[in-house]
């Protein structure tokens, strides 16, 4: 299961070392919430991660640049990549840490909440509960986990806080089969589309909206 404990050490991860950090504070949402605040959600794979300065003076700051390949567009506008900025990174040992901020890995596949407002902190809905890690069981069952790598065993634990991961909890909630399958998660976010009236669902594999 190594991709699995990758994928979870990933994204519990907490930065440590010296450097300007910024803490955060974010309500949990629902799936209806992150659906109507979304213009996109897309599953996606991350192709590669850069850090960049940008802005000037008292303004200069880094930013971590993730690009994607759009595997399937659930709602929203399709596109085949994507390419989203979030406040926080390293750069030649100068760090800016941001408390909360998600980390992504090339080669990771995730369900994702692109915001309509894409602020200066993140380009997600809600920030770190915007986004969804894609698994794989040892014997190759998919799943949805959520940003601290804690498979979701049903989408009401979306609305729940996202906690430090106790030890076992990936794995235990695997073997006993409580998890929610990428594709039990995509119908979900279709039929909240469809309960607040977007008109912009994805109908067809791939992600081609009506």
């Amino acid at each position: 299961m190594n991709l699995l404990r990758a994928l979870a050490a990933m994204a519990a991860a907490v930065l440590l070392a010296p450097g300007l950090s910024r803490a955060t504070s974010v309500i949990p949402p629902t799936l209806d919430e992150l659906v109507e605040r979304a213009d996109a959600v897309v599953r996606a794979r991350v192709t590669g991660t850069r850090c960049e300065w940008w802005g000037e003076g008292d303004e200069r700051h880094i930013v971590t640049v993730v690009s994607l390949a759009v595997n399937e567009t659930l709602v929203g506008a399709h596109r085949s990549t994507l390419q989203l900025e979030f406040l926080g990174g390293e750069i030649d040992g100068q760090r800016l840490i941001v408390t909360g901020q998600t980390r992504f890995l090339p080669g990771g596949e995730d369900i994702l909440f692109v915001s309509r407002e894409r602020s200066a902190l993140t380009p997600l809905v809600r920030m770190m509960y915007g986004r969804y890690l894609v698994g794989r069981s040892d014997e190759g069952r998919r799943f949805v986990a959520r940003d601290n790598g804690v498979p979701l065993a049903s989408t009401d634990e979306i609305a729940t806080e996202l906690a430090s991961r106790p030890p076992g909890t990936v794995f235990a909630q695997i073997a006993a089969g409580r998890t929610v399958s990428p594709d039990d998660f995509a119908d979900a976010v279709r039929a909240s589309a469809t309960r607040l009236g977007r008109t912009d669902v994805s109908t067809v594999p791939g992600g081609a909206s009506r």
